[in-house]
């Protein structure tokens, strides 16, 4: 399957050929564990697929649209310069 095709399918489509191109390389790995099957170049286009799928999964999620929007980080003010003195863990402001 090409890349092109794969990005054209919509997002629920493409979770059920994940989970079905995930049951075929368990498959794969047994026969070929097995010695039932020789092609074993058919493992690496697999994996490529499922590796296709999921990179189109993230990018259609991460282009989403969201309904809620991510709260903006707050950015820390910095700490002023503090010394702790060894006798009674009582600070004091460092000398600049």
């Amino acid at each position: 399957m090409k890349y092109h095709e794969i990005v054209a399918q919509p997002q629920e489509e493409l979770q059920t050929t994940l989970r079905e191109r995930r049951r075929h390389l368990d498959q794969l790995r047994f026969k070929v564990a097995d010695d039932t099957s020789k092609n074993v170049r058919e493992l690496r286009t697999v994996r490529k697929e499922i590796a296709q799928i999921m990179t189109a999964l993230n990018t259609k999620v991460a282009t989403a649209p969201s309904a809620v929007s991510a709260p903006a980080k707050a950015v820390a003010a910095p700490k002023a310069a503090v010394k702790k003195t060894a006798a009674a863990g009582t600070s004091i402001p460092a000398k600049k």
